[in-house]
């Protein structure tokens, strides 16, 4: 089978490493794959100096092709990558998460380019379905991917070796408000003062949206045991960060799947996350440190989600997730519970799946 993938391979954001953990574990598992990375089609900056090794060459026609990329991207991808005739030749499908209850319309277009579309969760799949009962959608989660490669942080952060630490990645171009870090300085600041040994590191790409930046330097209110770090890593710092925290967390209003969440696991690091939505496929309570929330309307100014605000998303209780963090505080063998309850990254699912429908 000849695979071409296509996504945002150098870019340092959630849809561009689910393009290369995709592309990686298909070539790991045998098949012939072409990656076509997006960043200068849509004049976006190349932010990560990435490297794959096609085993499917440019003059041979690809019968699968998979697109991680939004769908109200598609269109254009299709006419300056692919091309129409090229397109019409090959087996599409759209490898897409959604983080509501309903897809917007401007999905249902996109939906009748695609022969399938693949979603990482349970919760995506239903939204997806829910908006056009006709189309193909099968659940492949996400392979996490077994790299564990990493840097210590602690020292680079000027983090006390004792410290208690506390973690989140996020972008505020996947909207502020549905990953609400907000709510994760809000418990923080709620459960320890600036004479506590306790540490929030919050790692950020906040390049393009000042202002973004300027409301979460406001909220950290001056405090010395908040760092925000604005600036791309590589995926030994990522990882370095998660595997030395003592909680990553994500006090999210909604996740597609949350992958983040899935890549901390690996390391054995507790997560603490919102009880809502995709990551609830793999976080439960008997293995993940749970918020509970309520459910909101949605509000968002970002064009992905503000015209659904006859949706809801979730609100987490940030009383409860500061009465949780004081409690780990003081209780660091409590935290035993959760740990080494990771996503192993061993299985191919999206391989195993593609094997059984298409070879």
């Amino acid at each position: 089978m000849k695979i071409e993938v296509i996504g945002f391979f150098e870019s340092a954001t959630g849809i561009g490493e689910a393009a290369r953990l995709c592309a990686q574990e298909l070539a790991a598992s045998g098949f012939k794959v072409r990656t076509v990375s997006l960043e200068k089609s849509f004049m976006k900056k190349s932010e990560l100096d990435w490297t794959f090794e096609n085993t499917l060459k440019n003059d041979e026609q690809a019968n699968v092709r998979i697109y991680h990329i939004n769908p109200d991207r598609l269109s254009w991808a299709i006419l300056k990558e692919t091309g129409h005739e090229k397109f019409l030749e090959s087996y599409n499908m759209g490898y897409w998460a959604w983080e509501l209850p309903e897809i917007p319309n401007s999905w249902l277009d996109a939906l009748g380019f695609m022969n399938e579309i693949l979603t990482p969760s349970g919760f995506s799949a239903a939204a997806i379905q829910k908006g056009d009962k006709s189309t193909r959608v099968t659940v492949i989660p996400h392979t996490v991917g077994d790299d564990l490669s990493s840097v210590p942080m602690r020292n680079q952060l000027k983090i006390p070796q004792d410290g208690f630490l506390v973690s989140t990645i996020f972008r505020p171009d996947s909207s502020l408000e549905r990953k609400n870090p907000m709510a994760l300085i809000t418990a923080f600041l709620k459960a320890f003062t600036d004479q506590d040994n306790a540490w929030l590191v919050l790692k950020t790409r906040c390049k393009d949206d000042r202002d973004a930046y300027a409301r979460i330097v406001e909220l950290c209110a001056g405090r010395k045991n908040i760092k925000i770090i604005d600036e791309v890593w590589t995926r030994e710092q990522i990882n370095g960060l998660m595997k030395d925290s003592d909680i990553y967390a994500s006090l999210h209003r909604s996740e597609g799947y949350g992958l983040t969440l899935a890549e901390a696991k690996k390391f054995g690091t507790p997560v603490m996350a919102t009880g809502w939505s995709g990551n609830t496929d793999f976080c439960t309570a008997d293995d993940t440190i749970l918020v509970d929330y309520t459910l909101q309307p949605v509000r968002s100014t970002h064009p992905a989600f503000k015209d659904m605000k006859q949706s809801n998303w979730a609100e987490p209780d940030t009383n409860q997730a500061a009465d949780l963090l004081k409690k780990f505080y003081t209780d660091r063998e409590g935290l035993d519970k959760y740990r080494n309850r990771g996503i192993t990254g061993k299985a191919s699912p999206l391989s195993d799946y593609l094997k059984s429908i298409l070879l």
